[in-house]
């Protein structure tokens, strides 16, 4: 028997700020991904340094590559598309970032150190709350419901929908 979900509703200003912590978020991972793009031969030469390129995979790969995956995380974020994986990446990429922050000896007054650690709290919610109800995510998840139910045989029988048209006038 399948189970179903209630939803229980929400106040607006919850859903508000579910809303704008996600676009923030988001928003905060794209001006990262640009400020790198901005300077990117520092970019590409900080991942060289990091030792990450092989003979076979170029660091300028796995720099643009970074990018590119940091990118679509946002969007998705901001979109609110395929959210809890999308903050799983994020959460991914600020705990590599504090990694390589670590042998610093001034971390905790490091700009970067916070960022990361408010990037891993904000994603960390997300992930275990969703995307909200102003997401696609969220609208995916209705629109596949209300198909289920329209398939559905027994919706569609009395006393659930009225009898076609034909069979009325008999």
């Amino acid at each position: 028997m399948a189970r179903i979900e209630i939803e229980e509703p929400q106040t607006a200003p919850v859903i508000a700020s579910h809303a704008l912590l996600r676009i923030a978020l988001g928003g905060v991972v794209l001006l990262q991904v640009a400020a790198r793009a901005i300077r990117y031969t520092a970019w590409r030469e900080r991942v060289v340094g990091l030792g990450i390129g092989t003979a076979r995979l170029d660091a300028s790969v796995i720099a643009r590559a970074s990018l590119l995956v940091a990118a679509l995380l946002g969007i998705c974020l901001i979109l609110g598309l395929l959210t809890r994986l999308a903050a799983l990446g994020v959460i991914g990429a600020a705990t590599a970032a504090l990694a390589l922050l670590l042998p610093n000896a001034n971390m905790l007054f490091n700009p970067t150190f916070e960022l990361a650690c408010l990037m891993i709290a904000g994603a960390l919610y997300l992930f275990t709350n969703g995307a909200g109800t102003f997401s696609l995510d969220t609208a995916r998840r209705r629109r596949a419901r209300r198909r289920a139910i329209e398939h559905d045989a027994i919706w569609n029988s009395a006393p659930y929908s009225e009898p076609p048209a034909s069979s009325r006038s008999r």
